[in-house]
């Protein structure tokens, strides 16, 4: 459907790709990833026709449309949500116009003019229909629905809600555009987990293709069943999904440093035979053999591997009473809405809350409330015995002095004690050297947030809260933070919409509620605990519903096989050949296997010689040995050792014939 032929882009002196090839076939579901950096949004774009390479071309056939959701937002708001989605197909759009021309035309028409103009409506109408025009305001409904839109929102203009919200707008129209190939940067950035479950399946049972650029773990192990991943030289393709593509490289890795390894081994020890028998004439062919398969050989070049945060552990908390934090009573509203009313909560020591629910449902507020950062009408907030708080916003990145260097923003918050260990710190997030003098404004955003998370470990917190705390930070770092927090010895309340995150730190969820208004109170939000996992939770609620008489919702449990697609089986002229190659490895080892020992005992020997005949020289050349007459016995041990180095040497050369006689034959 799609072929990328020899891209390269640059920014600067900086290289992102060159050289990269990739086609992309009919119904694939491709997670794109790389390390932040690696320009996968800049391919996405150029994919898209958006971004000219600076060399290659992308071929795309005339009846295959592209649709990408960039991360930023390039068309106005003015228009109201529903309009906006509508847009989604120009040509639809092209065609009512075209129907609305020609039925003008009939009521004028007459005589011949008429059979030409109905003939031409009725063209019209059937492209019309076969588009599903018909139909596109009931989608559009449904697509915005999905996403968290209520109905008596679908009238309002676009330009009222918030970027997260305008962001969902641009999904919505881009999904009811339905193109061929569907290119995502970052979608489930902004959507809540019941949309995220929501767009997990509907790209299930989306008819075209879908490459998606994403941080969601959870939603790549549910969506994909091909990675690509991206580096300078191209894009290097893996079946199946996120979780399939981590085992696969790391085996990948670890066979190659292997086969490196050999392959040093290998070379060293003809570069040795080189090296011993160059100057001798009846061995000038062997060597001569020798240097040529030294020529042939490829060689083995382990990649850079990418730079990823030092493991890290909070501060050990001073030890809290039972009751870490508690809220008696208290009301919070803005205006006229009332976020929660009469609200009692008891946060105890060593839970690991995760905070759940829709968005607008007050999670974030209730975050800030236990951190004492925002005022309630009523009730009051209790901490409790030897208790200290952290909190990490879900805007803090906005909160650190632009003018201020990295340095700066950790010794803003340190004390006399905690000041030596900024740089220990800085070099654990990837700030070393010169990069530690550099301004906060001129930082990426993964970056803010690892300076962000460095202040938070200058000094021990009993209760840590955090707001999406893995929002820009990539795939390697999440997983750092993670580590981490699973050490961390306090208390944790997060706020996340990463649902592989929330599994893997915490043993708790909050449900922030407001479908149920509190009986004798205005409506607010309601809290209900569970303890278990993320997934336990949800294995709940289902349970919960069926039990109620109704049918499951199963947010986020919407999966596609993660094998769909996978590489088609061998033939039967593939199996065989594979299976002869693997005898012939087989009789070659069994053949070669009692050399190889020897080899490697040799290995060993000859060195051990060569290291005692520059001992014998060493001495030979000190004039006191020969005064007190201890020449004559070293001469005589020299001779035995250079007798001895020969025949190992011509040894390992017999040996060396042997073996690459038996590898001739297989």
């Amino acid at each position: 459907m799609l072929q990328a032929v020899g891209i390269e882009k640059r920014y600067g002196e900086k290289l992102l790709f060159e050289g990269l090839v990739w086609q992309i076939g009919l119904k694939e579901r491709i997670g794109l990833v790389g390390p932040n950096g690696a320009g996968k949004s800049t391919l996405l774009s150029i994919l898209a026709g958006r971004l000219e390479p600076d060399a290659g071309s992308v071929i795309v056939p005339k009846n295959v449309r592209l649709g990408l959701l960039a991360q930023d937002l390039s068309f106005d708001f003015t228009r109201t949500v529903l309009a906006e989605v509508l847009r989604a197909s120009e040509e639809l759009q092209a065609l009512s116009v075209a129907i609305a021309d020609a039925e003008q035309r009939l009521e004028r028409a007459d005589g011949a003019s008429t059979e030409a103009t109905l003939d031409e409506y009725s063209r019209l109408r059937d492209r019309f229909e076969r588009l599903g025009g018909d139909t596109i305001e009931v989608e559009a409904k449904r697509v915005l629905g999905g996403l968290g839109f209520r109905d008596d929102q679908l009238q309002d203009p676009a330009v009222r809600f918030s970027g997260g919200w305008r962001m969902r707008i641009a999904l919505a129209r881009l999904l009811v555009s339905r193109p061929d190939i569907l290119m995502l940067d970052e979608p489930t950035n902004h959507l809540d987990l019941e949309s995220l479950a929501w767009l997990e399946g509907y790209i299930a049972s989306y008819p075209g293709t879908v490459v998606t650029v994403s941080h969601d773990r959870t939603f790549l192990n549910r969506t994909v069943n091909r990675i690509a991943e991206i580096g300078p030289f191209g894009v290097k393709l893996y079946v199946g999904n996120y979780e399939d593509w981590l085992v696969a490289r790391e085996r990948e890795r670890e066979l190659i440093e292997k086969r490196a390894d050999e392959q040093a081994a290998e070379i060293e020890r003809i570069e040795r035979f080189i090296d011993r028998f160059r100057s001798k004439a009846t061995k000038a062919a062997a060597v001569q053999s020798r240097v040529k398969q030294l020529e042939k050989i490829e060689r083995i070049e382990i990649g850079p591997v990418a730079k990823k945060m030092r493991g890290f552990r909070f501060p050990q908390p001073p030890r809290s009473g039972r009751t870490v934090a508690e809220l008696k009573g208290v009301r919070k509203a803005y205006a006229e809405k009332v976020v929660y009313d009469g609200l009692n909560l008891a946060v105890e020591r060593g839970q690991r809350i995760a905070l759940v629910g829709v968005n607008g449902a007050g999670k974030s507020t209730l975050l800030k409330i236990l951190a004492g950062v925002l005022p309630v009408e009523a009730g009051e907030r209790v901490l409790g015995h030897n208790v200290n708080v952290g909190y990490y916003a879900q805007h803090q990145l906005d909160t650190l002095n632009p003018d201020h260097s990295v340095l700066e923003a950790l010794a803003d918050v340190a004390d006399i004690e905690t000041y030596p260990m900024i740089r220990g710190i800085l070099g654990g997030f990837l700030f070393s050297g010169d990069d530690v003098e550099k301004p906060i404004r001129v930082l990426s955003g993964g970056e803010k947030a690892r300076v962000a998370l460095g202040r938070l470990l200058l000094r021990p917190v009993t209760l840590l809260l955090m707001d999406e705390p893995t929002n820009h930070l990539d795939l390697d770092s999440r997983g750092s933070l993670e580590d981490a927090l699973r050490r961390y010895e306090g208390t944790l309340v997060v706020v996340s919409h990463d649902r592989y995150f929330m599994n893997a730190v915490c043993t708790h969820v909050l449900e922030v509620d407001t479908s149920a208004s509190i009986p004798g109170r205005s409506a607010a939000s309601k809290v209900s605990f569970y303890l278990g996992t993320y997934d336990e939770y949800l294995a709940k609620k289902e349970a919960e519903a069926v039990a109620e008489g109704g049918s499951p919702s199963k947010p986020g449990t919407t999966s596609i096989a993660a094998k769909a697609g996978a590489a088609p089986a061998d033939t039967d002229d593939e199996r065989a050949r594979k299976r002869r190659e693997a005898e012939s490895r087989q009789r070659l080892h069994a053949e070669t296997k009692h050399l190889k020992v020897e080899v490697a005992r040799l290995e060993t020997t000859i060195p051990t010689l060569e290291a005692r005949l520059g001992e014998i020289d060493a001495l030979l050349a000190d004039p006191a040995v020969y005064a007190k007459g201890d020449a004559k016995g070293l001469l005589l041990e020299r001779q035995d050792v250079i007798e001895k180095t020969e025949a190992a040497y011509a040894r390992w050369a017999e040996i060396d014939a042997v073996i690459e006689a038996a590898r001739a034959r297989t």
